[in-house]
């Protein structure tokens, strides 16, 4: 009887490893296909970006945590970073206050993000924190 317990649990064991590595290699596939797919926006500075917001998505696995991955109408894609916020707003992170159907702009070789929704224009600071004293 002993022995069967210890080859169960050795069994239980190798497994649990497995799946564990499978879990990490999955979750290293998708962050690359993120990496490839939806480019840093704070990366690519010189390059304007400007279209209606089609989706929002925030990945689920261990190696985007905080990211959100955005595509446009024009099949523009790109990554958010997790801590640009605007405390004059609410919600005051980017990442919350996006919508399907904004539109964004972002000029050429600055780090500055306009959304407009509803003939309103908000302003935000990739990787930046602003207006923490409205909180």
């Amino acid at each position: 009887m002993k022995t069967l317990i210890y080859v169960l649990v050795c069994i239980g064991f190798i497994l649990g490893v497995v799946f564990v590595y499978e879990s990490i290699q999955n979750d290293k596939k998708k962050a690359e296909f993120i990496e490839k797919n939806y480019p840093f926006l704070d990366t690519f500075t010189d390059t304007s970006v400007s279209g209606i917001v089609f989706s929002i998505i925030q990945p689920m696995n261990r190696f985007s945590k905080g990211a959100f991955l955005v595509e446009l109408k024009n099949a523009d894609k790109f990554t958010l970073p997790a801590v640009t916020r605007n405390y004059s707003y609410n919600p005051y992170d980017i990442c919350d206050f996006l919508q399907v159907n904004d539109s964004i702009y972002k000029p050429k070789g600055t780090d500055s993000i306009y959304i407009f929704r509803n003939n309103e224009k908000y302003y935000f600071v990739l990787n930046e924190i602003l207006n923490i004293k409205n909180k």
